[in-house]
Parts: structure tokens; C-alpha cells; sequence
């Protein structure tokens, strides 16, 4: 399977619009014709984490966690630069998944240790690929929480 987001709509290669979604600050609203997936930042007992839900039932729920060699619970925070995010750990759709960050524009999804699926920025011509064995409503959610570990990752301006 292979789509293309672009402007907030899952596309197939053909250019048909799929899904749409659409964004209120950190909370994206993903439709089709029969439902309707919130996905959004939450605090969990102090710690960020990123949810996806129905009306009904939390579809994905990942905790955002830093590098191994940048942990400040192991190494203390850096005094120059913000610790980096690379990964989110949890469940979608009761599987144990991880968003795992490979580069600046390049995040994949990983179930048991082997990567499900891609997701990569087009550079100039705009958009994300997205790549892999999920079903459309999943790589929607999918997109949503790779864009979220990106803005976690950006330096805050104050």
C-alpha cells in the first residue's frame, strides 16, 4: 500500500482523496464517510502522550520518549540544547507498536521489531508518502503522531 497526504488529505496514488483530516491546534479530526478519529496531546500522570480515539473506544495511545544517549533521567538535562524526542512507545489498536524517528523527515512505525510502515516528507513538492501494510484510518494516525513527535522536537521560542 502506498498513499500521499497532502493539505491534511490521504490520497491514493491516482490523486483520490481517501480520507480527510483537519487540524485545531494539536488536536486533528480524521473523517470518512462512517467515522470520525480524534487524535490529540494529553497529559497521563505528568507525562505527554499521544491519543487516538473514536466516539467509543481509544484506538492508539504512545508516550513519547528520549534518545537512549540523551535521556536527562539518565545523563541530567543539557544545559546548550533541548534533549532529543526520537521515538513514541505504546499501542494502536492492541498491538505494541513504536514511532520510531530514522531522520529530520523520514519516521517509521515498528510492530515486533520489524518496520510496518514508512511515512517521508516529498521535500519540494510538498506532502509525506506514506508506505507500508496499514489501513487508511492507521496511517492517518500514523501521520498525526509523526507530525506530533516533530513539533515535540522543536526548540520552543520564548
Amino acid at each position: 500500500m502506498k498513499y500521499i497526504i497532502q493539505h491534511g488529505k490521504l490520497k491514493d496514488l491516482e490523486g483520490k482523496t481517501l480520507l480527510c483530516s483537519s487540524a485545531h491546534g494539536s488536536k486533528r479530526t480524521i473523517r470518512d464517510s462512517q467515522t470520525v478519529i480524534e487524535t490529540r496531546i494529553e497529559d497521563d500522570n505528568g507525562s505527554r502522550c499521544y491519543v487516538a480515539s473514536d466516539e467509543k473506544t481509544v484506538i492508539a495511545r504512545l508516550h513519547p520518549l528520549f534518545s537512549r544517549k540523551d535521556d536527562p533521567s539518565l545523563y541530567g538535562w543539557p544545559v546548550n540544547r533541548m534533549p532529543v524526542l526520537d521515538r513514541a512507545e505504546g499501542v494502536l489498536k492492541g498491538k505494541s507498536v513504536v514511532l520510531r524517528r530514522d531522520k529530520a523527515d523520514e519516521y517509521s512505525l515498528v510492530e515486533n521489531g520489524e518496520s510496518v510502515a514508512r511515512i517521508r516528507h516529498r521535500g519540494i513538492a510538498g506532502g509525506w508518502d506514506v508506505t507500508g501494510t496499514l489501513s487508511q484510518d492507521d496511517a492517518m494516525i500514523f501521520y498525526a503522531f509523526a507530525r506530533y513527535l516533530e513539533k515535540d522536537n522543536e526548540l520552543p521560542v520564548i
